[in-house]
């Protein structure tokens, strides 16, 4: 089922990440785009999809990487040649762009109107302060894509799953919509738009729940479910968005005015088109290929905080 807005097929990119997996992931026959953030490499490998892009510090990938096609990046050095002037890695390089970008077939394998390319690589530094998933996210929308499918995104490290949470609410806040997907559940953010849901046979229970990702969230409306809300104020330290209830064969329709919401709902719902009001950010900021500025130097670092004259006990102290 293709995802709509506005009636139109937008680009979409699949992200195969290093978290949990229940068994029921596949190759989207509509992905325009299709990256693996680092062991994510190996779960698309063992379902026989072939990424066009792995990035990452590949610290959980086994997958054999003798046939991908380095792009450069960083492989944590942040120094350069002597004399030559430093390389622009805020931008992904032309290899990264949506035409060499291939489209997956139906069947999970990759195509291109002349011959399969190999799949590309691009190594980061392990310090840095993304995520390889951010960087997954940050290269697809660089390649055009405004919608993200998200594979093992959720369970496995905790921590994990809270930055991705952050992680689409930064892509809702740029005009795009990622989704996580989980077992038998999804999880979307979405700002000044809406979700429409197609009736279908929803049957008892199918849950749906909306919940504020930013302070505060205005003018939120949830039509065609058990619970119907129209205008509702929310706040990121209440609750009462939990368990809403599809209701059987009747159309369903979500959306705000201002902020941000997840909304979370069954994998075996149709795939909801989507409308915002937001025009979409020419990017989703620098792609990190630098070692964190605030990492620790042993030694150094102790030696410049015990020299420094501002960190000096005052004279007559004790």
């Amino acid at each position: 089922m293709k995802e709509t807005v506005e009636g139109t097929s937008p680009r979409i990119c699949q992200i195969w990440g290093a978290g949990q997996y229940y068994g029921h992931e596949e190759a989207s026959p509509d992905a325009a785009v299709i990256i693996a953030a680092d062991g994510g490499a190996d779960e698309a490998a063992s379902r026989g999809v072939t990424p066009d892009l792995v990035v990452g510090d590949f610290d959980s990938i086994t997958t054999d990487r003798s046939a991908f096609v380095d792009l450069g990046g960083n492989d944590g050095d942040s120094t350069h040649s002597p004399g030559a002037p430093a390389p622009d890695e805020s931008r992904p390089s032309s290899a990264d762009s949506p035409s060499s970008m291939r489209r997956p077939s139906s069947q999970g394998a990759t195509t291109s109107p002349e011959s399969p390319s190999p799949t590309k690589y691009r190594r980061l530094p392990a310090e840095k302060d993304d995520t390889d998933m951010l960087a997954a996210v940050k290269l697809g929308w660089e390649a055009g894509c405004r919608i993200f499918r998200i594979y093992g995104g959720l369970g496995g490290r905790m921590d994990h799953t809270l930055a991705n949470l952050n992680m689409i609410s930064l892509v809702a806040a740029a005009g795009g919509r990622a989704s996580l997907y989980g077992d038998g559940i999804i999880v979307t953010a979405i700002s000044r738009g809406f979700l429409s849901f197609a009736p279908w046979r929803s049957g008892e229970r199918a849950m749906v729940s909306v919940l504020s990702a930013t302070d505060r969230s205005e003018g939120i409306n949830e039509r065609g479910l058990k619970y119907q809300v129209e205008g509702m104020t929310m706040t990121n330290l209440e609750l009462t968005g939990v368990s809403n209830e599809f209701l059987p064969n009747t159309p369903a329709r979500i959306g705000l005015d201002r902020g941000i919401i997840y909304v979370t709902y069954p994998d075996a719902a149709p795939m909801p088109s989507w409308h915002t009001d937001i025009t979409p950010a020419t990017s989703l900021g620098h792609l990190d290929t630098r070692p964190s500025r605030w990492l620790t130097r042993p030694g150094r670092d102790q030696v410049e905080e015990e020299t420094d004259p501002t960190t000096s006990p005052v004279q007559g102290s004790e």
